[in-house]
């Protein structure tokens, strides 16, 4: 395989950049978004988005986990993050 050959398969092996951002998530108004798994793993990090996007856009998230108490200590969390805003 030529050099050439080599570069162009590898760039092709490749995953293409991340294009995706926060800033392109529309106005969630009126939207209802289900975490699940959201007391541990992706779905907290889902849910909490880095920087809690789905809140920060307006989205009335709902939170579905197996344990009742790892789930209110989600929610509190996330209203201690939020300062509290009302759509969990």
């Amino acid at each position: 395989m030529s050099f050439c050959a080599a570069i162009l398969w590898f760039s092709k092996a490749l995953p293409p950049q991340y294009k995706f951002a926060a800033e392109h998530i529309p106005d969630l108004l009126g939207k209802i978004i289900i975490v699940t798994g959201a007391n541990t793993g992706i779905g907290k990090e889902t849910d909490k988005g880095g920087d809690y996007v789905l809140l920060e856009h307006n989205a009335k998230v709902y939170i579905a986990a197996r344990n009742q108490t790892q789930s209110e200590d989600a929610i509190r969390e996330l209203k201690e993050k939020t300062f509290g805003i009302p759509r969990i």
